[in-house]
């Protein structure tokens, strides 16, 4: 005769294979991550970004989009703080455009010219040489190195036109320098690593916030077309 399975049994199993589908999702989305930062497989903290743990991608569309957020970071922070020594809080009132013009420049110097010889120094000499938190400094100083003094001509030429033209430039170039670098090492670099592997990469579907929209354009679409 057949036995019967009481309510606490079912629940019992039912909890149980919850409970392994769960472990089961978790060691896998662990290892796609580990697959992703090969030095760190876990939840990317701020330390891990100072001491080298966690590099920046080396695929291509995360190439593009680290590149981007690092990129409107540093602008966006690099000319309020030029833009305020330069007008006062008037800067806020006047200078909307400053933003988007100063944000293409910058990206348009990254990929045509600073990424060929970054790219080429990082593997060549930075990598196969340097660990840790030196990795982090040495990578930061060359992008600082090369592109500071560019943007710096830029951002000069738009806010102070050409009036004692190189002299403010060289003049603000240190003080750019600097600020860049403190900013690159201690702020930007470490938010924008921790914003791209904990929120817009890090799962078994790859990029997490580029996969939702590849998802729901079709219906977006047809919802702005009603």
């Amino acid at each position: 005769m057949a036995t019967s399975i009481s309510p606490h049994r079912k629940r019992g199993t039912h909890h149980r294979s919850m409970s392994d589908v769960a472990r089961t999702w978790k060691s896998q989305a662990s290892h796609v991550v580990h697959e992703l930062i090969p030095e760190y497989a876990g939840r990317v903290r701020y330390v891990d970004c100072i001491n080298g743990r966690v590099s920046r991608p080396t695929d291509m569309l995360g190439r593009f989009v680290f590149q981007l957020l690092m990129v409107a970071s540093m602008v966006a922070v690099m000319s309020t703080f030029n833009g305020v020594r330069h007008s006062g809080l008037d800067f806020f009132v006047h200078s909307h455009w400053f933003y988007p013009l100063v944000l293409f420049c910058a990206f348009l110097l990254r990929v045509l010219f600073v990424n060929r010889l970054t790219d080429h120094v990082i593997s060549a000499h930075i990598v196969p040489n340097l660990t840790g938190a030196l990795k982090v400094v040495s990578t930061a100083a060359l992008n600082v190195a090369l592109m500071t003094p560019c943007m710096t001509m830029v951002v000069t030429l738009l806010l102070q036109g050409t009036d004692d033209y190189w002299a403010y430039v060289l003049a603000t170039i240190p003080v750019n320098m600097a600020v860049a670098m403190l900013l690159n090492v201690l702020a930007v670099g470490p938010a924008v690593k921790m914003l791209y592997y904990n929120v817009v990469a890090g799962t078994e579907r790859g990029a997490r916030v580029l996969k939702f929209l590849q998802e729901n354009a079709l219906s977006w679409a047809a919802m702005l077309s009603i």
